[in-house]
């Protein structure tokens, strides 16, 4: 992939997410064994009457007009049938990536997804359906190595500085400074010295009550030359760093990473074994677990960057060198703590990059474990779906009546052969379709969707039966623009897997064109 194209977007994805984009290999891989007919001019942007009138397959015509959007991917296309092609699928190929599949019979999408989910290969399903769009992501474990929390706080450790910051910080004694001089000192340096000034006070007690909040601030004001002094304005701002919980230390949230089975010595020989797709994610945790234990004494490490603040270039320039190198420092200590696990485990020490160490440590604030539930639990075990659908609609997310009736159309299908109110070759059976067919559809799709919704625990109301009438108009087709949409979602998901970057779709994504609303089926556990 050509950098030069995609440079624009290296302020949303960052140097690492950016470099895995231009490092992945781009191929699509088509299959489907029937041949193109005229019906499927209207739902495919990428037949052609050519197809239909030479009895050429979907799979190939498809390939051939995809191609065409971008000549640096490579495609393919396979006509057989997706039952014939998971059989001889060879799990050492790695051909799989990401495996992405629409309009599929039940059966089949069950299936399709439970030999991904066996090979660990991401299981993308997006679908449109009338003015509807769904789409679902489905692997037993994802790991986001960066997954861009905005909130996360700058972490300098103003109340807990280590060795080198507290020797930097020295050499600003501020009552000597002339006014110049005293107006440029980095307010993280400020800090440091009121807390150490507070502590002093306060025979070592750490500030804990809104006085000692508002004694920092005094204190702050009263080294202050002048009222408008701007760096001391800069500390007053950011003074709460010196009392809230220390970023240093693990949050909940990685507390229960590191805490993982998966971080341990079998944990992580067991990964090995299976050729785990997360393998590099868990013997980074497990190097950093052991950093914070041994070596960090309960600390995180060091991100090591600066947040640009009132300052002379030398001062400034000084400040981001002390981080910069503590945290280069820690970073060396996990490195050689992953080279050593890689080694226990018979892995080469090369496995890891010094790159890759040193990305995950500037952001181990900001990983996450998603684990999902298979389609294969979803659909045969509806227990799984009760808290997820009870807190969407107690959330009043009635979209999420459109996944009940999605999953009675699917039924639906399965047991006929086609969609509710779906016109087959012109009509719905011989003859041209009347209101009495859309009515017996629809009576059976009710059928089916109250049997569903009393093994979810769920009250069928009018809300889902104008749903159901509206899947059955909606007869199975898919609408150009819904499409586009759905595939866009899926696309943007897929880029999310690819760099690891941010959070996929933790469940069902559902969106309602009629309104332009959209809702969660969340069926995915973070830690």
């Amino acid at each position: 992939m050509m950098a030069e194209r995609y440079d624009r977007q290296i302020r949303f994805w960052g140097e690492h997410g950016q470099a895995a984009l231009k490092d992945c290999s781009i191929y699509f891989l088509v299959v489907d064994d029937k041949e193109t007919s005229w019906r499927d001019l209207g739902r495919n942007f990428f037949v052609d009457e050519d197809a239909v009138f030479n009895h050429r397959f979907r799979a190939d015509t498809t390939q051939r007009l995809l191609q065409e959007l971008n000549d640096e991917v490579v495609g393919y296309s396979q006509t057989v049938s997706i039952d014939r092609f998971l059989k001889e699928y060879s799990s050492e190929d790695r051909l799989l990536p990401i495996f992405v599949c629409c309009s599929l019979d039940e059966q089949i999408l069950l299936k399709t997804s439970e030999f991904c989910w066996r090979h660990q290969i991401p299981f993308v399903y997006a679908v449109s359906y009338g003015l509807l769009g769904l789409v679902r992501i489905a692997i037993p474990e994802h790991c986001v190595w960066d997954a861009r929390e905005e909130m996360v706080a700058q972490e300098l450790r103003l109340s807990e500085p280590f060795e080198e910051l507290e020797q930097y910080c020295n050499n600003f004694p501020l009552e000597s400074l002339d006014d110049a001089n005293h107006s440029l000192v980095p307010y993280a340096v400020i800090l440091v010295k009121a807390f150490k000034a507070f502590m002093d006070s306060h025979q070592g007690r750490r500030p804990e009550t809104r006085e000692d909040q508002e004694a920092i601030r005094l204190l702050l004001r009263s080294w202050m030359r002048t009222p408008t002094e701007e760096n001391f304005m800069e500390a007053l701002k950011h003074c709460h760093f010196i009392w809230m919980k220390s970023l240093a230390e693990p949050n909940e949230s990685l507390q229960s990473i590191l805490k993982d089975y998966k971080t341990e010595m079998e944990g992580i020989q067991l990964q090995v074994d299976r050729k785990d797709r997360n393998l590099k994610f868990w013997i980074l945790v497990a190097a950093v677990k052991h950093f914070v234990i041994e070596d960090g004494q309960g600390k995180l490490p060091l991100k090591g960057s600066v947040p640009d603040m009132i300052s002379d270039t030398e001062s400034f320039i000084g400040l981001q060198r002390v981080y910069k190198k503590r945290a280069e420092k820690e970073h060396r200590i996990i490195y050689q703590r992953a080279q050593y696990i890689c080694k226990q485990v018979g892995l080469e020490e090369n496995f890891l990059s010094p790159l890759e160490v040193f990305e995950f440590c500037r952001n181990i604030r900001s990983i996450a474990v998603m684990r999902y539930c298979s389609l294969q639990d979803e659909f045969q075990n509806n227990t799984v779906l009760k808290d997820a659908l009870k807190s969407c609609l107690d959330r009043n997310e009635e979209d999420a009546y459109f996944y009940i009736a999605f999953r009675a159309c699917l039924q639906f299908h399965h047991q006929q052969g086609h969609f509710p109110g779906q016109v087959m070759n012109g009509s719905l059976s011989s003859k041209e379709p009347s209101l009495l067919d859309y009515e017996q559809d629809y009576i059976q799709l009710a059928h089916l969707a109250e049997k569903w919704c009393k093994s979810c625990d769920i009250v069928k109301n009018e809300k889902l039966d104008a749903t159901l009438r509206e899947m059955c108009r909606y007869g199975g087709s898919e609408l150009h623009s819904i499409a586009a949409l759905t595939g866009g979602v899926a696309a943007q998901e897929i880029v999310k897997l690819v760099t690891k970057q941010f959070r996929p779709l933790s469940g069902w994504f559902i969106f309602n064109g009629a309104q332009s609303t959209s809702a969660t089926v969340s069926l995915c556990t973070h830690i």
